[in-house]
């Protein structure tokens, strides 16, 4: 369970509290889905995964 912070992430509001589970397979990702990730130069972050081309398994993770 993680606290998260700023407004970005709506319609989740700020200081709400998002339970993740372990996604052990990068194939796992779907598409439009917000994550818990740890990143090495942000720390712990929530966001959404897009990845516009279904084929590739490349994702960018970003405000929405």
């Amino acid at each position: 369970m993680f606290q998260i912070s700023g407004d970005s992430m709506m319609p989740i509001p700020d200081k709400s509290w998002v339970i993740g589970e372990y996604v052990e397979n990068f194939y796992d990702i779907k598409d439009g889905n917000a994550y818990v990730l740890l990143t090495q130069e942000d720390g712990v972050v929530f966001k959404v995964a897009y990845n516009p081309d279904s084929e590739e398994k490349e994702f960018t993770f970003k405000i929405t």
